[in-house]
């Protein structure tokens, strides 16, 4: 044992070639375990810490490089640890590179992020007008759509769609064509169909009429946010007459859609239509699609079994319609 309690084991009271600091002898170079810029010194002060300058420290910054002690206090640097092309950002201890991806703010604007994960200046104000952000990247929010996000959609889906719902989002869709047509026409909306039959109603006279200034657009699964999204050849989007008893044209409506003006058609199966003759004249006419002095753009339609006295799967009167595959 000490016998004399000044911690060197010889029991002669003395702390030899080291520090009495307290009641605790320091053999010589110990670090003081409060400030690593004080050390045990016997040749400077064998009773007190000494400044332990040149040694390495830490000051708990990262940007200011390696620390160093001075006059028994870590206030020496090297230069910053990060090079000319990157950011030192403090907050994560990393050397970060600039405008290295994009992202969005709280605000919802497309912004740049550093390599840290940093905000840094908004490339794009989203949110202006009914847009929104993702992954860094300006879009229209659910309900809108137009190069400004001006254009209001209505939403069709055969499967989940329902007649109380006011069909601005894929949740709230409407259920029926002919629901959805009548409710974009106060704001000129487009109409988006989700994949699935639609029949236009039940007597054969019904029809889908389309609706000057507003455009319809089959193809969708029922979750795109994008009209460049969907895929009409994998979601199939009918337009049907067969209203009564199923494979039995002798039911059907006369035609399955009337044309407008300033309309487009797009991407959908049409089919089923049968102008097999009646007391007028539209009834003999364009079992698939007629136009009677309207001339709407239809773009990659098929019509399938339609059947008229004339034109039996289009028919035009006094109209110049435009067809695009």
């Amino acid at each position: 044992g000490d016998g004399d309690g000044d911690g060197d084991g010889d029991g002669d009271g003395d702390c030899d070639d080291g520090c009495q600091i307290g009641d605790t002898c320091h053999t010589d170079g110990t670090v003081n375990p409060d400030n690593a810029c004080e050390h045990c010194d016997p040749s400077a002060d064998a009773t007190d810490w000494s400044d332990n300058d040149g040694a390495t420290c830490d000051d708990d910054l990262f940007c200011n490089g390696t620390d160093t002690c001075s006059a028994g206090e870590c206030n020496q640097h090297s230069e910053d640890a990060c090079s000319t092309s990157e950011f030192c950002s403090e907050e994560t201890d990393e050397c970060c590179t600039l405008e290295d991806s994009r992202g969005c703010d709280a605000s919802g604007d497309a912004i740049w992020l550093d390599s840290c994960g940093n905000e840094g200046d908004v490339i794009e104000d989203c949110a202006d007008t009914n847009g929104t952000c993702t992954d860094g990247v300006c879009g229209c929010a659910e309900g809108w759509t137009g190069d400004a996000c001006d254009v209001c959609v209505v939403f069709v889906s055969s499967t989940d769609g329902d007649g109380a719902d006011d069909g601005r989002t894929w949740a709230n869709a409407k259920a029926t064509v002919g629901a959805a047509l009548t409710a974009a026409t106060a704001d000129t909306c487009e109409v988006w169909v989700a994949a699935g039959t639609y029949l236009p109603g039940t007597e054969r006279t019904s029809t889908f009429q389309m609706v000057e200034g507003v455009d319809m657009y089959g193809g969708f699964t029922g979750t795109e946010l994008a009209r460049d999204a969907r895929d009409p050849e994998t979601n199939i989007t009918t337009l049907s007459g067969d209203i009564g008893t199923v494979d039995d044209n002798s039911d059907n409506v006369y035609t399955v859609v009337t044309g407008a003006n300033d309309a487009i058609i797009d991407g959908f199966t049409i089919t089923r239509g049968n102008s097999d003759g009646g007391a007028e004249e539209h009834m003999q006419l364009g079992g698939g699609l007629y136009n009677l002095n309207v001339s709407p753009t239809v773009v990659d339609c098929q019509f399938e079994a339609n059947n008229a006295i004339n034109g039996g799967a289009i028919a035009n009167n006094g109209a110049s319609p435009s067809f695009t595959d």
